[in-house]
């Protein structure tokens, strides 16, 4: 059986190797240590990203900022700041799908 590693924009097959004894090892080179720090909190980045989308779907959902019952043009605010976080991060080719 024959797997393919998407790596870049460039395709090599693997032949006789499941996919998850596939690896891949990137190396990233910096010009300053800021730019490495920023980089290394990617992670930090998404899951605050996600948090702030479920805080505000689960607003939307159910109607609710914490124990009092929101109105209809907070929903309406936090409705378009969710569409915001994610027109945002598809300009920026991200996505919550790993």
């Amino acid at each position: 059986m024959e797997s393919v590693i998407f790596i870049g924009r460039k395709l090599r097959p693997q032949v006789n190797k499941p996919l998850n004894q596939n690896k891949m090892k990137v190396i990233i080179e910096f010009d300053n240590e800021q730019d490495a720090v920023q980089a290394l909190k990617a992670g930090a980045w998404y899951n605050a990203a996600w948090s702030l989308d479920q805080e505000l779907r689960g607003i939307v959902k159910h109607g609710y900022i914490g124990n009092r019952e929101a109105t209809e043009c907070e929903m309406e605010v936090y409705e378009k700041c969710r569409e915001m976080l994610r027109e945002a991060m598809s300009e920026n080719d991200l996505t919550f799908n790993l």
